[in-house]
């Protein structure tokens, strides 16, 4: 009998263990430590940073990573789920699809505007979806009663199906047809009445004849039109639904595996650094760094050209419009993030204060790992960070000089995160060769190992090669006092 209870209690304690762990995983939405080192924390196993700061001090939630991770939600028959790459209208993060249309973000989503909606090829079908309102008619018809906009596929092509035009146009045909059909009627009880009272007057029997008969005619042309009309082209009754096109552009983001570009991309002519040294004191303090700093990561990013345009990459520091508000709002500035728009950006103060304000966790991790470092290093470490932040922080965290932990960000990237890096072309053209298929017709650990180390180096060796030099020559320290105040604290901050 001990024994058994003494059996039961061990089983049970065990259930109590397993659930509480099981508890302790974070759901969707829930903000979580570290994009790359606190997957472990949600339930999805994905922790992804995002352009929305959270309650921890950082921008990284959980959302979804493989598509069963959205059966959470339920499903109604014949529904499937698919986990989605997240885009700008969802703070980049994954989100949740289903086949019916339905839709699930980890974290409320950005608000846009129907102009956005309608050419932000990144905004979400479901927006689509919800800008098309029915719509308030001038004129009532009775009986009209809108469908909602429907979400089809057509082979790999997906589209978003208004039905408001094409419904208002039957509803009309129908209302006037019952129109005519009452005025026909009204004509013909009053030219019956006027043939009954017009005794022997010819003239007004004809008339009234007349009168009835073209209401007749009138009739049955109201009521056959249909028929008139498909005998003629069966087209000109077929209403068709407005139609429209769900587009992803492909850009110069694509050859992104993060917030940042591809190393080196910018093609602009460079400028003479020295004529922005002003701006670049008047930012300084907003990150607590020596001025030259800054200078020299401009330097390396746009040769200090303020008006360099790549793609969706704007200004001297070339910063992504989606992606310029969330440092903004991290730094307590969040009022002053309505400069984040491509015009505002290629002024040089925007850019420079974008370049500041995106450094500012970058300096003090490197301030507090990075003391026996050479300022080569610590230079590369930082232009690293601004333009692939999850992999630098790794690198600087162990004293700005090791290059492997940088390459240990794509080494133990997601599968979701794998698959972007296998579909980008810049990569696939350079590395592609390394790829090796296994016999079940995918691509095996030791090739994809190799493939994504690759891209790995060739970042970071780009920091090193390219801006080690770039910070030696400008000077600096980062252990320098910071003198002055940040102009964004000034009544004229740009």
């Amino acid at each position: 009998m001990i024994k058994y209870i003494i059996t039961t209690l061990y089983i049970l304690s065990f259930f109590l263990i397993s659930t509480t762990h099981a508890v302790d995983k974070l759901p969707f939405g829930a903000a979580c430590d570290d994009a790359v080192t606190s997957n472990g924390q949600c339930m999805s196993g994905d922790c992804e940073d995002s352009t929305k700061a959270n309650k921890n001090n950082n921008d990284n939630y959980c959302d979804c990573d493989e598509d069963r991770d959205c059966n959470i939600y339920g499903k109604e028959t014949g529904e499937t789920w698919d986990c989605v790459d997240g885009n700008n209208a969802s703070h980049d993060l994954d989100y949740c699809l289903s086949s019916k249309g339905r839709i699930e973000f980890p974290i409320a989503r950005t608000d846009s505007s129907p102009t956005d909606a309608i050419f932000d090829p990144e905004v979400l079908i479901s927006e689509m979806r919800e800008q098309a309102e029915k719509p308030q008619t001038k004129i009532n018809i009775p009986g009209i009663n809108f469908s909602e906009p429907e979400v089809i596929t057509e082979g790999d092509t997906t589209f978003l199906v208004i039905p408001y035009l094409s419904e208002y146009i039957a509803q009309m045909y129908k209302y006037s047809v019952m129109l005519a059909g009452v005025g026909a009627v009204l004509i013909i009880i009053v030219g019956g009445f006027q043939f009954t009272i017009s005794a022997g007057a010819a003239d007004k029997k004809e008339a009234a004849k007349k009168r009835i008969g073209g209401a007749i005619i009138g009739l049955l042309i109201a009521a056959g039109s249909y028929t008139v009309l498909y005998t003629i082209n069966p087209n000109l009754v077929e209403l068709k639904n407005l139609k429209v096109e769900y587009v992803e552009r492909e850009t110069v983001s694509e050859y992104m595996l993060d917030h940042g570009h591809f190393p080196g991309s910018a093609d602009c002519s460079p400028q003479n650094c020295d004529d922005y040294d002003a701006i670049f004191k008047a930012y300084a303090p907003c990150a607590n760094v020596d001025w030259r700093m800054l200078k020299s990561i401009a330097k390396v990013e746009t040769g200090c050209n303020p008006g360099c345009i790549a793609g969706n990459f704007i200004g001297m520091g070339m910063t992504q419009p989606k992606y310029c508000n969330g440092p903004f709002k991290k730094a307590g500035y969040e009022k002053l993030n309505y400069v984040c728009t491509k015009q505002k950006l290629l002024d040089p103060n925007v850019g420079v204060a974008a370049i500041a304000l995106n450094q500012k966790d970058a300096i003090a991790l490197a301030k507090k790992y990075c003391s026996n470092a050479s300022i080569s290093e610590i230079g590369a470490s930082l232009y690293a960070y601004h333009n692939t932040p999850a992999a630098a922080r790794l690198m600087i965290i162990k004293g700005c000089t090791d290059r492997e932990a940088f390459v240990s960000y794509y080494l133990n990237m997601s599968q979701k995160q794998k698959e972007k890096a296998l579909n980008t072309t810049a990569y696939r053209k350079k590395f592609g060769h390394l790829l090796q298929k296994g016999q079940d017709g995918k691509f095996t650990n030791e090739s994809m190992a190799a493939y994504l180390r690759k891209i790995g180096e060739l970042k970071v060796n780009f920091s090193f090669s390219k801006a080690g030099p770039a910070f030696e020559k400008y000077g600096g320290n980062i252990n320098n006092p910071v003198y002055g105040v940040c102009k964004l604290d000034t009544s004229n901050p740009f």
